[in-house]
């Protein structure tokens, strides 16, 4: 019977001490390399524990690098869940939750920290009873392990606990080596063309093997180990890196498939584009670069647009689900993000020079040319280490044009709440009836109450008399508000356009 390394995941919040345990156990620093001290790159580690092999992937912790959680999870055999002893319970700690009770994968509980936090530990086990994460010992169904990393406080029982999970779940370790069972963990693009990130649960991966995955498909010039070092084929459950694809931007589908040769990847590539027309290029549809947008002076708002370039597939997502949730709120503020993987093109940089777009990069690694390039033309470029940088950066630009816009006087348009149709998670809809002036779909209002100001900087996304949406209502007509927002709002409440 061939067994392949069981595959353990770390999750829990950011800096509850997950890399460290890794740290720890391979003997390694990490955390001194990573830019400030948080994790943001999904990796995994081959580490031996009393002489057999075990490969941990250590996860970002990050609130908008869930994608990156969920493919370690899928792929998964045991789950370490990190709890810091001096927190306790926070926002990624409940997500690693649910995806502990959705998976059903072997879990352990570590509480560390305890040097610190040793006496909020029966306040954290109470916390989790109302998730059903229960001791073992108290009659539940998951085992408790209290550790110190800094005290080396625990560190046995640890151990032996892993060692124990392994034993649990032989019989699921059990692999296949003629049938092809990989996943892609991360990609990045490099000069070369795209860098597949992956590891395999049954089978082998040979330099030269045709693979493919959603319609890309490309024959492995040379394989990697998680040290750089070149090796002709993989082995179950540690991480490789393939080299060969072309530049590719996006993911639909982890899986990886061995194909003979290169007429029946063609054949395959023809059958999934068809059966997923669906699927646009994340990219493009992002960009949605027509005449419309270009045409800043349309709005007399003030328009931010940005492209912004990742160091790979993960940061990408995280990145695009902040950009998303952003756009959403504030899209008559923020006119266009282009997203994509890898360093600044000439592509970007026509854009930025006749359409005053900001240049941010994530982790890109820019050779002197470029840097010259950009200082020579002038064009806007910053470069972030640190997502939260990143993050908020954009933030603060959204802040100061709100800041600029509440200076703005409110007095073209005046109208009356009569009735409130819907409040909902996202929307609030409202028939109104116009007092003075005219609001316009797009404008920004003020709500007030008995002359006191209840929200400001509202913006108004659509405008219906009866069914018929319309741009702007005038003085004595009744129409349906819509706004994209939550808000707390009565009868006889005021909204004032500018």
């Amino acid at each position: 019977m061939k067994l392949r390394p069981p595959i353990i995941t770390i999750i829990g919040h950011i800096d509850h001490g997950k890399t460290s345990i890794i740290d720890y156990l391979n003997k390694t620093n990490i955390i001194k390399n990573e830019k400030g001290n948080i994790t943001q790159n999904i990796l995994a580690y081959k580490i031996n524990i009393n002489g057999e092999s075990f490969v941990f992937i250590d996860t970002p912790g990050h609130n908008y690098f869930i994608e990156m959680r969920e493919k370690s999870i899928n792929i998964t055999d045991i789950i370490i869940l990190v709890i810091s002893s001096n927190e306790g319970i926070k926002k990624q700690t409940i997500e690693s939750i649910n995806y502990i009770k959705n998976f059903n994968i072997p879990t352990i509980i570590v509480i560390t920290k305890v040097d610190i936090g040793f006496n909020n530990i029966n306040k954290i086990k109470n916390d989790l009873t109302k998730y059903n994460i229960i001791d073992k010992n108290i009659g539940g169904m998951y085992d408790f392990v209290y550790i110190s990393i800094k005290n080396n406080y625990g560190i046995k029982d640890f151990l032996n606990l892993i060692i124990k999970y392994k034993n649990n779940i032989i019989n699921k370790l059990t692999f296949n080596d003629k049938k092809l069972d990989a996943y892609i963990i991360e990609l990045f693009n490099n000069k070369n063309g795209t860098v597949l990130y992956v590891i395999t649960k049954n089978g082998y991966i040979k330099t030269g093997d045709i693979l493919l995955f959603d319609n890309n498909y490309s024959k492995i010039k040379y394989i990697k180990n998680e040290y750089f070092i070149k090796t002709d084929k993989t082995f179950p459950s540690l991480p490789y890196y393939l080299y060969g694809f072309s530049n590719i931007s996006n993911v639909y589908d982890n899986n990886l498939i061995y194909i003979k040769d290169i007429k029946e990847a063609k054949k395959k590539i023809l059958n999934y584009n068809k059966n997923n027309s669906i699927y646009i290029n994340d990219n493009k549809n992002n960009t949605l670069l027509n005449n419309d947008n270009l045409d800043f002076k349309k709005n007399n708002l003030i328009k931010l647009n940005y492209i912004i370039k990742c160091n790979n597939y993960g940061s990408y997502k995280a990145i695009k689900l902040f950009t998303d949730s952003l756009i959403n709120n504030y899209k008559n503020i923020i006119n266009t993000i282009n997203i994509s993987i890898g360093n600044i093109n000439k592509n970007d940089i026509m854009l930025s020079l006749y359409s005053k777009f900001k240049i941010l990069g994530f982790n890109i690694n820019l050779n002197n040319k470029e840097l010259n390039v950009i200082k020579k033309k002038n064009i806007f470029f910053k470069n972030y280490f640190i997502i939260y940088d990143l993050l908020d950066y954009i933030n603060n630009e959204v802040n100061n044009i709100l800041i600029q816009i509440s200076k703005i006087n409110y007095s073209k348009g005046l109208a009356e709440v009569v009735d409130v149709f819907l409040i909902s998670k996202n929307n609030t809809i409202l028939g109104c009836k116009i007092l003075d002036g005219k609001i316009k779909v797009n404008s920004l209002v003020r709500i007030k109450r008995k002359n006191v100001i209840l929200y400001d900087k509202i913006i108004i996304n659509s405008i219906r008399i009866y069914k018929k949406n319309v741009i702007e209502v005038l003085k004595n007509t009744e129409c349906g508000i819509c706004i994209k927002k939550k808000i707390n709002i009565n009868k006889k409440d005021i909204i004032e356009s500018n």
